[in-house]
């Protein structure tokens, strides 16, 4: 394709060509700019929702400048900033500025987002967590049986152990009647009685043990019901203790959302939030609305010859005037005559 025979067109397609790439990489600074404010300072739920404004916003972005940049060049030079185009890079400062002092203060603001009556609420649900691991402790390890209570097991043992001692005694005792052990001498004589008298001590012992061992059965037994009805209890409570904390789990105290939170923070610390909040603004502002028109600005002035430059200009001015006045414009390969 050829190139046009009006070299005022000729180099205003480059000019254009230089603009649109010039605002293309602006673009994508900015982007990266927001991305960040935005995932430090309103921190996104899940990268699910993130990750699509990766992609579209630079995308958008870059749509827009190359508008701005199409919409400047038709009106260039001198270079001016669509009204449009202002107010979204101020839009968008605006969302910079915000997201900006999120991410300054943000401990602050993760302060400022837990509720008030979040540590009562926790410590209710910790008392009934500790409640419940009571209540299943209880269930799972009760008293045992009446047999295998401690004080039954003890006299239990202490009478095995005496009436093991009385078939002794009671075996010493027919023995040394008979003369065969001890002194040998058939006959109930002197040794025959003591062995009778130790028997029969022994006797006394397993009666005493004995009626000790029943009462000790009687009051393992009722400690064993008593265990056993405390156990149904702790079942009983426990199906409480569970819709309790179902309940206090299903509704938490609510957190604030991150722009209440940041309103918050700015009620008590005023002067630097509206500090910190304005420098970003306008150092965001510099960057994309000041620097697109340093950008133009640039292109068309340091990019074409003084009489071009100066041509292309009144070429402008006398197209304009002509539209103006309803008149037909110039075409483009035309130039002035």
């Amino acid at each position: 394709m050829s190139r046009s025979t009006n070299p005022l067109d000729d180099h205003s397609e480059d000019q254009r060509k230089r603009l649109r790439r010039w605002t293309c990489g602006l673009a994508l600074v900015e982007s990266v700019a927001v991305l960040l404010a935005v995932y430090h300072g309103f921190e996104p739920p899940a990268v699910l929702v993130f990750l699509p404004l990766v992609v579209a916003l630079p995308l958008a972005w870059v749509s827009v400048n190359l508008w701005t940049a199409d919409t400047v060049h038709r009106k260039a030079p001198p270079p001016v900033m669509p009204r449009r185009r202002a107010v979204l890079g101020l839009a968008a400062a605006m969302v910079i500025a915000f997201a900006a002092v999120a991410w300054i203060f943000t401990a602050e603001v993760a302060a400022a987002q837990r509720p008030a009556d979040a540590p009562a609420w926790a410590a209710q649900v910790q008392r009934l967590q500790d409640e419940r691991l009571a209540k299943l402790d209880l269930i799972d390890h009760g008293r045992p049986g009446a047999d295998e209570d401690p004080e039954v097991v003890r006299l239990q043992r202490q009478l095995d152990d005496e009436q093991k001692e009385y078939r002794e005694a009671k075996r010493n005792e027919l023995c040394e009647q008979d003369g065969t052990c001890g002194t040998g001498v058939r006959g109930e004589g002197r040794e025959y009685h003591a062995k009778v008298a130790y028997r029969v001590q022994v006797e006394q012992r397993i009666t005493e043990l004995t009626a000790q061992l029943a009462a000790a059965k009687q009051l393992a037994r009722g400690r064993v019901d008593q265990s056993t009805t405390a156990a149904q209890d702790a079942r009983t409570k426990l199906t409480e203790i569970d819709g309790q904390l179902e309940r206090l789990r299903g509704n938490p105290p609510r957190t604030r959302d991150r722009s209440s939170a940041v309103i918050e923070v700015s009620k008590d610390r005023p002067a630097a939030v509206i500090l910190f909040w304005t420098a970003a603004l306008v150092a965001f502002l510099l960057v994309d609305v000041l620097g697109l028109r340093l950008v133009a600005w640039h292109v068309y002035r340091n990019g074409a010859p003084t009489g071009l430059l100066d041509a292309r200009i009144a070429q402008q001015a006398a197209i304009d005037a002509r539209r103006e006045s309803g008149a037909k414009p110039y075409p483009r390969d035309g130039g002035l005559t």
